[in-house]
């Protein structure tokens, strides 16, 4: 289980290869499942746009901000047994 906190005050949790990438509510213990997130959710961090990547085990990378959402995949030359942890560059 992996949680990150945005600068928007929004807890994310990307939990395990089922139950995708939740959201805070009104308070932490108050999660919900982002509809349509991919299933796979395992790695969470957030740009300096305000950004969230979300690493995925076999549907790529995804980049959640205002729409659209952003998926980087096999069809965008991604290997997804490549993807191994998230970090954002100094020079982003």
């Amino acid at each position: 289980i992996n949680f990150l906190r945005t600068p928007d005050g929004t807890l994310w949790c990307a939990a395990n290869r089922r139950s995708g990438l939740s959201r805070s509510l009104a308070g932490p213990l108050q999660m919900q499942r982002v509809e349509g997130s991919p299933d796979g959710a395992f790695d969470l961090a957030a740009d300096r746009d305000g950004g969230l990547w979300v690493m995925t085990w076999g549907q790529g990378l995804w980049r959640i901000s205002a729409p659209p959402v952003l998926t980087i995949g096999a069809t965008e030359g991604l290997e997804p047994a490549r993807l191994a942890f998230l970090h954002e560059r100094p020079d982003g």
